[in-house]
């Protein structure tokens, strides 16, 4: 959870930047409110970048944790195989 949490924070900056950077750029020269108009569309702007970017840890996460049942599955199967005189019903609790 909290590795979502800083990736979606990381996001979140790295999307306003980019946006405020290029609403800067893009935006019309001569306007006296163009930092507060860049402003507000940044941080709207960075609101789904943050959602995509929590979106990804999410993924990241569930990937870690099948992959962490992979290897125990596999280390179980290993312990079968190391004493088959043992029935699946035979095992003892951790």
């Amino acid at each position: 959870m909290s590795r979502m949490v800083c990736w979606t924070g990381i996001c979140a900056v790295v999307g306003f930047v980019v946006f405020f950077v290029l609403f800067m750029i893009f935006g019309p020269p001569n306007d006296p409110d163009r930092i507060r108009i860049s402003l507000v569309f940044s941080a709207m702007a960075a609101i789904p970048v943050a959602a995509i970017g929590s979106v990804f840890a999410a993924f990241s996460i569930i990937m870690d944790e099948l992959n962490s049942m992979r290897r125990q599955m596999a280390r179980w199967q290993m312990d079968i195989r190391e004493a088959p005189d043992k029935t699946s019903t035979n095992f003892e609790a951790d």
